[in-house]
């Protein structure tokens, strides 16, 4: 469901997780790096001893800003087919480059604390702009997401409609 169309982006919300949008919808993300700000609730990324030694492990073409973690376009689909990253309440940008640590976003929208289908906060919408994202994922309870077009909007809410239906 979209509640906000501000400069070209779409806002909104649907009942998937990150997880979900990659097995049904691996195009969403590409051909895109991905940041990394938020996992399993926690803003620190250095934080999570295990899963960065499992990222040092990997070999993966990544790096470190700041409290959040990039990962090249060319891992994308290693990190979600190895399944050791993304388990709920995770937050993820999907840019073009690497991002400057000064645009590093501050705040986290995970689906706990804010539906995009009820209100986008203006403070999000200034964060994600200036972090140059072209979409956008956080999930926990439903998915909160930020793309560029209707037709993904759309896509987004059928698979919502079908994953919903094959879960009874």
């Amino acid at each position: 469901m979209i509640s906000k169309e501000y400069n070209g982006y779409l806002f909104g919300f649907v009942d998937l997780t990150i997880n979900e949008v990659f097995k049904y919808y691996p195009s969403f993300f590409q051909p895109f790096n991905i940041l990394i700000t938020c996992l399993d609730s926690s803003p620190r990324l250095p934080d999570l001893t295990k899963w960065m030694q499992y990222l040092k492990r990997t070999g993966w073409r990544y790096q470190i800003i700041g409290d959040k973690v990039w990962i090249h376009s060319a891992n994308l689909f290693d990190i979600f087919e190895q399944g050791k990253t993304f388990y709920h309440f995770d937050e993820v940008y999907l840019v073009q480059g690497i991002p400057q640590i000064d645009a590093m976003p501050y705040r986290h929208y995970t689906t706990d604390g804010r539906d995009f289908s009820e209100n986008v906060p203006q403070e999000f919408i200034e964060m994600f702009l200036k972090l140059g994202a072209t979409r956008y994922l956080s999930d926990g309870c439903g998915l909160n997401f930020v793309c560029e077009s209707l037709e993904i909007t759309k896509k987004l809410e059928e698979i919502a409609k079908t994953v919903g239906l094959s879960s009874f």
